[in-house]
């Protein structure tokens, strides 16, 4: 017997059970007819993604997609490179003032 991919349709919420063997393929949901890509069998020792009521929009065709809060931009992106690079310049003043300092202590200063 051949194992089973449960998943829903995007489009009206019918639970599908069909056959591994499918997995990638376009099938025509039979509710709404609207056709439906077989998602790949779920991988042992994996979880199954956990998608929330609240992510669940509907785009007023009747087809609902998944949306979460978790949103990174450029903007983000781009503020956590320069926290970096202004902590990492920082961190090379801080090192290059001990070693000065270091080296006056032990050396003295020389003319």
């Amino acid at each position: 017997m051949a194992d089973k991919i449960d998943f829903t349709c995007q489009k009206c919420g019918q639970q599908m059970n069909i056959d591994e063997a499918q997995a990638g393929t376009l099938i025509d949901c039979p509710i709404c007819r609207g056709q439906v890509l077989v998602p790949p069998a779920p991988v042992e020792g994996y979880a199954k993604p956990v998608v929330r009521e609240d992510w669940k929009t509907n785009t007023g065709d009747g087809a609902t997609v998944i949306v979460s809060d978790v949103r990174i931009s450029w903007g983000s992106a781009f503020e956590i490179v320069l926290k970096f690079t202004v902590c990492a310049a920082a961190i090379g003043l801080i090192i290059g003032f001990a070693i000065g300092v270091l080296a006056l202590l032990v050396g003295g200063i020389r003319p």
